[in-house]
């Protein structure tokens, strides 16, 4: 797995929080993180629990080694122990069943497990009743994951029940450093940095994909006009 693909960019509080869970033994099995899209609150919950999983020597700036197997089934969400929940249009109440029923198997690895729950806004009331009760009462060494750049859209009971996290954008000097030291050769970054609005991800995908900044840049030209006036 590429450097760029484990190393954090910012959101040092909420890591350094984590960890100090992580030495207690994870006291808190729920968490809600919320934020604008793009600010890494995903990248940042998958490689924290993959450190919960990875036994390698990991890089600076990395929560976890990102190349051992444990690490890369985390991160793509093929881990048995800890499968991701998305859908483009919602998250349905089978996926919740199919969840669960993988949740009482035995465990793969013998350590943590749990999901991640991408998009959270998009779980369907079933589905949140259903996940409501296991969040309720978890089963030793389970932990819940819920992303969301929405979390209004989540029911009360269920918010009440996770230690929520909020992600801020990140400072344009770090997010700088963070490019210099990942992707040195790519094009455009200072252009990139002034567009991305402080989030990482999308400063990511400008640097990765130029025609998708490209794409972006002419996009913003053409309201701009609009704007000043």
């Amino acid at each position: 797995m590429a450097k760029d693909a484990v190393a954090i960019c910012g959101h040092g509080r909420q890591i350094k929080y984590l960890e100090k869970l992580k030495e207690r033994g994870m006291p808190i099995s729920s968490f809600l993180f919320s934020g604008r899209d793009g600010l890494g609150k995903k990248t940042i919950a998958l490689s924290f629990v993959a450190s919960l999983f990875c036994k390698e020597e990991k890089a600076p700036g990395a929560l976890a080694c990102g190349n051992c197997e444990n690490c890369e089934r985390i991160i793509s969400g093929a881990h048995p122990d800890f499968p991701i929940l998305a859908g483009e249009e919602e998250i349905g109440i089978d996926e919740v069943r199919e969840l669960k029923r993988r949740l009482s198997l035995h465990s793969y690895a013998g350590s943590y497990r749990g999901a991640l729950i991408d998009d959270a806004h998009r779980l369907t009331p079933q589905a949140q009743a259903a996940l409501l009760k296991m969040v309720e009462e978890p089963t030793s060494k389970t932990l819940f994951f819920f992303v969301t750049s929405m979390p209004y859209l989540l029911f009360e009971t269920i918010r009440s029940r996770l230690l929520e996290l909020s992600f801020m954008p990140v400072p344009e000097d770090e997010m700088k450093r963070w490019a210099a030291a990942n992707l040195p050769e790519a094009e455009d970054a200072d252009s990139s940095l002034a567009i991305a609005e402080g989030r990482p991800g999308r400063l990511k995908r400008f640097l990765e994909t130029p025609g998708y900044f490209r794409e972006e840049k002419a996009r913003i030209a053409k309201f701009r006009p609009l704007i000043q006036k």
